[in-house]
């Protein structure tokens, strides 16, 4: 679940991105797992747009698929988010440096232990 208000729009990284519509300091949690917002899903039970947009946990190996606007988070070499404490379960995501409105949201592939499937091969069918 997003901790910060954002927009989902076009991205120069990639397709749409999830952009800030806010401040946040560096090193302030972002995005931790809400059960009551993030979703589990089983193996098999994603389809193909559910299987990219969500990730899957390096720390637990669950298919985790946000249902706000973080699904839209891209991964990024230079990310403004990283790995922060385990909150409910699942590694958060804080702001690797101040974010100021309009900055996207972006991840490294390490946290989502599907990336590179889903970087370079073809999507499940």
């Amino acid at each position: 679940m997003l901790y910060i208000a954002t927009i989902v729009r076009p991205s120069s990284v990639h397709g749409f991105g999830c952009f800030c519509q806010e401040f946040q300091a560096k090193g302030k949690t972002v995005w931790a797992y809400e059960p009551r917002v993030d979703h589990i899903l089983e193996e098999g039970q994603a389809n193909p747009w559910e299987w990219e947009h969500a990730y899957r946990s390096p720390m637990s190996r669950h298919l985790i698929l946000s249902r706000e606007n973080s699904c839209w988070i891209n991964f990024s070499d230079t990310p403004s988010l990283i790995v922060g404490p385990v909150l409910n379960g699942e590694p958060s995501l804080v702001a690797a440096w101040d974010l100021l409105y309009g900055d996207e949201l972006t991840v490294s592939r390490e946290t989502d232990a599907d990336a590179d499937l889903k970087l370079y091969e073809p999507q499940p069918k």
